[in-house]
């Protein structure tokens, strides 16, 4: 069993704390977010903390990006996805986790559904240009929020 961290339960703490705190646990991965460590496009960024954490024989699994694929009216996503998928390679990450909208993106309506399945089979064969695993996050007031929902519940024609 693989066993780690992520960063993003430890907010208040700089990389290398968390790398310090992953390696005095005898952790060997941690999962780096998108918000406040490893910021979503900042490559140079990701390249360095992969290095700090080879030095402490840690890996990173997986990106937890701040990447949605469903946006209100108006709303684009903030960078192209080649830019996340450029950070989670650089940290070293095989998979990246996305959001199925956002708290507060207003009524998820069968036409949001619609628009996020599109924009998801955009973004995954944008990921396997990077041999990259996409990976949705549970949250409310998303899409998958009733994660629980068969497939055959959710029937598109694209």
């Amino acid at each position: 069993m693989k066993q780690g961290l992520v960063s993003v339960s430890f907010r208040e703490l700089s990389v290398k704390e968390i790398i310090k705190l992953a390696k005095e646990n005898n952790l060997k991965y941690i999962e780096w977010g998108g918000g406040p460590h490893v910021p979503m496009g900042n490559v140079k960024l990701a390249r360095k903390v992969r290095s700090l954490m080879h030095g402490s024989g840690i890996k990173c699994p997986s990106y937890g990006s701040y990447y949605g694929v469903t946006y209100n009216e108006g709303e684009k996503p903030p960078l192209p996805f080649k830019q996340i998928c450029k950070t989670a390679v650089a940290l070293g990450a095989s998979v990246i986790r996305i959001w199925a909208g956002w708290p507060g993106c207003g009524e998820i309506d069968a036409e949001k559904e619609r628009k996020a399945v599109i924009h998801t089979k955009m973004i995954a064969s944008v990921a396997k240009k990077y041999n990259l695993t996409l990976a949705f996050e549970c949250h409310w007031g998303t899409i998958t929020e009733e994660y629980h929902r068969s497939i055959e519940e959710i029937n598109y024609e694209i």
